[in-house]
């Protein structure tokens, strides 16, 4: 079996899954991620990638450890941020952080959560954009 079918296969174990995700081969770290069988600790490797495209499937899997989700939402991407703004594993800390984002989308994924503090959707009821403004209108006040 070569590396690219390893990676993809849900039999391949959980050492061998952590080993192909530090493979120099893009798509191989892709397979690996795209694996339902990925070991967090792979997941984990994978959000700290040099690819953006593999951080952003990491960021996009419901079922990334609470440390990858952590580091994603710190990335220089703007696409990771937009898809890890969206993930239920998301600290409300970095909810916080991420509502005060340069990019529109961002903030507006945010604005979307419904466990965002009140504090922070009366702020984006606020925001400059009417995108982020409608979002966290149409999401209402919630009580804590």
């Amino acid at each position: 079996m070569n590396k690219y079918s390893m990676a993809a296969d849900p039999l391949t174990s959980e050492e061998d899954l952590i080993s192909l995700a530090y493979d120099v081969d893009y798509l191989v770290r892709v397979n690996v991620v795209g694996n339902p069988k990925a070991p967090k600790q792979a997941l984990i490797i994978l959000a700290n990638d040099s690819d953006e495209n593999v951080r952003v499937m990491v960021a996009c899997r419901p079922d990334s450890p609470v440390v990858a989700i952590d580091v994603l939402s710190h990335d220089d991407s703007v696409y990771v941020r937009r898809n890890i703004a969206e993930h239920s594993g998301l600290a409300k800390e970095a909810v916080i952080r991420l509502s005060e984002d340069p990019d529109i989308i961002v903030r507006q994924r945010i604005a979307m959560r419904d466990d965002l503090p009140v504090n922070v959707r009366q702020r984006l009821m606020s925001d400059p954009s009417q995108r982020v403004r409608r979002a966290a209108k149409k999401q209402g006040i919630r009580e804590d």
